[in-house]
């Protein structure tokens, strides 16, 4: 029941850092178009593996952590999937991976608990939040964000 309270709060945090990117961001022509993500319809898809669909392949799978759950929300153009057992430095990494392989960080954001940052792909945009174990990763895809 911890574990679920914690991944609740982390993801409700994660959601404020992608809110406030999005704010962040109004003054560049297509990150203007990303739209606050309405969840009510979204349930939580619990995984054991790393799923294979659309928004997953335009990233690469982090080499730590184990994957707990994802978001669906294809008819948004958003998936968001989330890590946990995975460190600080192990979430770095991968932020720094997701940009040697094409990303471009829009905006960097850290405090005491949690680090967000904001990258831009040819095909979409990433949110990646980490905070206590827990790595999310946001994808919206370009051609989903222009249409909204």
């Amino acid at each position: 029941m911890r574990n679920r309270e914690r991944g609740l709060s982390l993801f409700f945090a994660m959601l404020l850092v992608c809110a406030l990117f999005t704010g962040c961001s109004a003054g560049k022509t297509e990150t203007a178009e990303l739209r606050a993500w309405n969840l009510e319809h979204v349930e939580p898809e619990y995984l054991t593996q790393w799923p294979e669909n659309a928004f997953t392949e335009k990233i690469i799978p982090p080499q730590a952590g184990a994957v707990d759950y994802a978001l669906d929300d294809t008819a948004s153009g958003r998936y968001a999937i989330f890590i946990k057992d995975i460190s600080s430095k192990e979430s770095e990494q991968y932020v720094k991976e997701l940009k040697d392989s094409g990303y471009a960080e829009l905006h960097a954001s850290a405090n005491e608990v949690s680090v967000g940052t904001m990258l831009e792909g040819e095909d979409a945009y990433l949110s990646v939040s980490y905070a206590e174990g827990v790595l999310g990763v946001v994808i919206t895809l370009k051609e989903a964000a222009k249409s909204a």
